[in-house]
């Protein structure tokens, strides 16, 4: 099915559009070998056609920056030539204007014989997974395969190895589109008759392993454990940036914003491993413990280069994290009422909070280091109780608790605040806390069925601070340093009173709900 999209705005004034076409094939076999051993095979082949073309600060004209997913081509006009070649003065028609015409030069990236303004990436995966069951145990063991070719053409030196941070150039002296021993070579631009070594990308694999058991301790107490490897495949844009480009790097480092996608990245990666317990106390109550450790890597990176006198960053694998946490669940289930007590305790850390943030300007060749990430909530109580009242009403109660999330604090240097790079995400935010109450009830009207519903959320109406400043730590006070602009117009006045107003750093106030639902035999 076809998925588009379209942007405008931002600060530059950008129009973007986004397609993206996918044919799927997919198998999957379930098979009871005997009365203990269930099998499952399955395959799954995805093909897409990738369409993205983005023009950033238009009122340029043909100097604006372009981008898209199309294969490389001479914009020369339908006859294929360049003023150096033909010693014409006034281009021909078609001559760039932004769009391949029949007769341009282009470069077959996918080796389908004809210019496509789209990529075709291929997406392959098989898994076999195992079910053995017994009275006393349950065991789920399997292995999966990820594979990917990107369709494209990569960097490469001379001896074939991709080299997609660096351009290799050669003289094309005899002009047949590819080096030979005897031609030149360099990583610096500026070579006679130049053009850069491509190379086709080749299909990526990763294997991974799924294990995990159930084991009964006692009649009313199992042990579980499950393991298991997860690959992810990178976003496209982080593959295809600007790669419509590489056969003219000087052209890309010059028009490309300073980004190059790289067609090498492998699948990002997650380690996964939990263990607990499940145990029944009498007749209504259970608990259950769990404690789980996710270590990631080979996340997407940008990382800073630098070809003769151009710098740019490049995409690549590089960086990791770790989640860790336990879980605790505590059950009450009876014929009046019933209720449920969950809280977890996690921390979550990474080198980077996202692939551009450590993207500086300058490489630096030292060890990073982990750090709390904007995501990590080290507490998380969730609590919901449910009972029957007089009439036939039902009545039911959620509450929530959850720790505020870390952020970077501003702090002087000078007269002036700023960010605090040395300690990131070492302060805390205010915590979220919300309580909902439901009232249902069924009423039957001449074979009819109709369901009255009330429903109050945020019921102690408190506002949670979502979005807070990083002077202050407060979603309503910026600090003295922004706060004394503010007042009546004059010299050192030229903020009204209103301007820190700002109830979307808030969470909304109470809400009140009246539902009706009818159903019909």
């Amino acid at each position: 099915a076809w998925e588009e999209g379209r942007a405008f705005g931002g600060h530059d004034d950008f129009y973007a559009d986004s397609r993206a076409l996918t044919d799927e094939v997919r198998i999957d076999l379930t098979a009871q070998i005997s009365d203990k051993w269930k099998a499952r095979w399955g395959m799954d082949y995805k093909y897409h056609r990738l369409n993205f073309f983005e023009i950033i600060r238009p009122w340029l004209g043909q100097a604006a920056f372009r981008q898209t997913f199309s294969e490389y081509w001479q914009d020369t006009g339908p006859d294929g030539l360049l003023p150096i070649d033909s010693g014409y003065v006034n281009p021909d028609i078609g001559e760039n204007n932004g769009k391949w015409d029949k007769g341009e030069k282009y470069s077959d990236s996918n080796q389908n014989g004809r210019w496509d303004n789209y990529r075709e990436p291929e997406e392959f995966s098989a898994y076999m997974q195992n079910t053995f069951e017994v009275p006393w145990m349950v065991i789920n063991y399997g292995i999966r395969v990820d594979m990917v070719n990107y369709n494209t053409q990569i960097w490469a030196d001379t001896t074939g190895k991709y080299t997609p941070g660096t351009p290799w150039y050669y003289s094309d002296l005899n002009d047949n589109d590819k080096w030979d021993r005897n031609e030149e070579v360099s990583v610096l631009a500026g070579l006679p008759r130049q053009k850069v070594i491509l190379k086709n990308a080749a299909w990526f694999y990763k294997v991974s392993p799924r294990i995990g058991f159930s084991h009964v301790i006692t009649d009313k107490s199992t042990f579980t454990f499950n393991y298991g490897l997860y690959y992810q495949t990178p976003r496209y844009t982080d593959i295809y940036l600007n790669t419509n480009r590489m056969e003219d790097p000087e052209e890309l480092f010059e028009e490309g914003e300073g980004l190059v996608g790289n067609a090498t990245m492998n699948a990002e990666r997650t380690q996964s491993y939990s263990a607990g317990f499940n145990v029944q106390v009498g007749q209504n109550w259970s608990y259950s413990l769990m404690a789980w450790v996710k270590n990631m890597d080979q996340l997407t990176k940008n990382t800073y280069q630098r070809s003769g006198v151009y710098s740019y960053n490049i995409s690549e694998n590089g960086d990791y994290g770790s989640s860790k946490g336990i879980d605790l669940t505590l059950k009450f289930r009876g014929r009046a009422f019933g209720s449920q007590l969950q809280y977890t305790y996690s921390i979550a850390k990474n080198n980077s909070e996202y692939p551009w943030a450590n993207v500086s300007g300058q490489y630096v060749d030292a060890p990073s280091q982990e750090s709390l990430q904007f995501y990590d909530r080290p507490h998380d109580i969730t609590f919901w109780f449910y009972t029957g009242l007089p009439f036939g009403i039902k009545a039911a109660v959620t509450a929530f608790y959850q720790s505020g999330g870390p952020y970077t604090p501003l702090i002087f240097a000078g007269k002036d605040p700023q960010i605090d790079a040395k300690n990131p995400n070492s302060k805390r935010g205010p915590a979220y806390r919300n309580a909902n109450l439901n009232f249902s009830k069924y009423v039957k009207i001449m074979d009819h069925k109709i369901s009255l519903g009330l429903s109050v959320y945020n019921l102690i109406d408190i506002r949670n601070e979502i979005d807070v400043y990083p002077l202050t730590g407060k979603a309503g006070d910026p600090g003295a340093y922004y706060t004394e602009d503010v007042g009546l117009a004059d010299s050192e006045h030229y903020l009204s009173s209103a301007y820190y107003d700002r109830p979307w750093r808030f969470s909304q106030p109470r809400e009140i709900n009246f539902n009706v639902r009818f159903d019909f035999d």
